[in-house]
Parts: structure tokens; C-alpha cells; sequence
């Protein structure tokens, strides 16, 4: 499943719950605005009550708050982060292109 994250949409090993889960998280690191659509919270709507929403929306921004203090304390490197997931490397490559 880990090795499917990167094309959860397209993946059979996620259930549509999962998926709508996967899709909010991702828009959510993508950028300040990106969750700030209807079209977003319509699809979490689907699947999830207005509490589990609360609940998701706060566990991204702890997850994401968190990320960026790690990194801004240096607890573990770009680097080594690739090393521990190879695939990390590969993305980072393709979304610099």
C-alpha cells in the first residue's frame, strides 16, 4: 500500500474513503489555498461526517506542522530521508523538472 501512495487514486488497494482521505491530505501540503475549494470539502462529504472532517483537517496540519520544525531542526536530512525511502529521490527529481 505504502509503495501505491504516490497513485492512491488508481489504486485497488485503497477504499474510496481512503482515497478521499489521500486527496485531502495532498491538496493540503500543496499550498495554503489549495483546500480552500467546495469541490474539496464536497468530496471529503462523501465519505467522511463534518467531525471526521475537523478530525482530518487537524491531523494534516499537525502532521505538516510538524514536518516543517523536523526539518527546520535539521532532525533528519533531505538526505537522509532518501536513503530511507529511495523513492522520496525519485519525486523530488521529477518535481523539479
Amino acid at each position: 500500500m505504502i509503495a501505491e501512495l504516490w497513485d492512491a487514486d488508481s489504486s485497488d488497494k485503497f477504499t474510496p474513503r481512503e482515497k478521499a482521505a489521500l486527496r485531502f491530505a495532498t491538496k493540503f501540503k500543496e499550498s495554503d489555498d489549495a483546500i480552500d475549494d467546495d469541490a474539496v470539502i464536497d468530496d471529503l462529504r462523501e465519505h467522511f461526517t463534518e467531525e471526521e472532517i475537523i478530525e482530518l483537517g487537524t491531523m494534516c496540519a499537525l502532521t505538516d506542522g510538524l514536518g516543517k520544525f523536523t526539518k527546520a531542526m535539521n532532525v533528519v536530512t533531505w538526505a537522509e530521508a532518501c536513503e530511507l525511502n529511495p523513492a522520496l529521490r525519485e519525486r523530488g527529481q521529477t518535481a523539479a523538472s
